[in-house]
């Protein structure tokens, strides 16, 4: 409520019809005529590689009449090379995984770490893995998501964890478990190292590729991080 007060005040009320145009790299690829400003979905946007070179390339947008004018732009592709490396745009991330064994010690059970691995490593069927995945950030956040993906064929071993699981973890950390994924919902994440931990088994033989690690803003998601992708094999 408060930032549309903002735009009110500082924008003034939308006329009912707007037109424009849409140029990328100095072609026009869209033309509206008397539009609804409130209709956004009639405003979406997709430009293909073809339209796109290498280096630096410019959008604008013409208006003829209406307004004010408000826009946001995403960047999506998909990456053609046989192993993604590692990059950082606000966050580093890096993941690691660890054989354990666990380890009675007088009253409490601990794991004691056996072999890490970060980018290709071997395991067997039924082992038990700690997966950490550390997070560096630049400043303050709010609103962060981290997704890992799993390796296909294993399993999250969430008994295990109950007991062993002591790395800390942020505050107001919410936790998703699915078939493919785990994802980590934080509201607010401050500046500096974070990790966070889980246990998995593997359940079938193979060579398996664990895709990076992503860590983004859930309302500003170009400010992002992810890991190198992880080949594993099992036997």
């Amino acid at each position: 409520l408060v930032g549309f007060a903002e735009g009110e005040e500082n924008g003034g009320e939308i006329e009912s019809k707007v037109s424009m145009n849409i140029f990328v790299n100095g072609k026009q690829v869209r033309s509206f005529k008397d539009a609804d400003p409130y209709d956004t979905e009639a405003f979406l946007v997709e430009c293909g590689a073809d339209l796109l070179c290498h280096g630096e390339n410019s959008i604008k947008i013409e208006l003829e009449s209406g307004g004010p004018l408000n826009y946001s732009a995403v960047l999506s592709y998909m990456s053609a090379e046989r192993k993604i490396e590692a990059s950082a745009a606000g966050y580093k991330v890096s993941r690691s995984y660890t054989l354990v064994k666990p380890v009675q010690k007088e009253n409490k059970v601990e794991f004691e770490r056996l072999h890490s691995f970060r980018n290709d490593g071997i395991v067997s069927i039924g082992d038990l893995i700690l997966v950490e995945v550390v997070v560096e950030c630049e400043e303050r956040s709010e609103y962060f998501i981290l997704t890992d993906y799993l390796p296909a064929g294993f399993e999250v071993d969430k008994e295990v964890e109950r007991t062993l699981l002591s790395a800390p973890q942020p505050e107001q950390l919410h936790r998703e478990v699915h078939d493919e994924k785990v994802v980590y919902f934080a509201t607010k994440l401050t500046k500096g190292k974070h990790t966070f931990s889980y246990f998995v088994r593997p359940t079938v033989k193979g060579v398996f590729s664990a895709m990076p690690s992503v860590g983004e803003l859930m309302y500003f998601p170009d400010v992002r991080g992810n890991s190198d992708e992880t080949l594993i094999e099992v036997r």
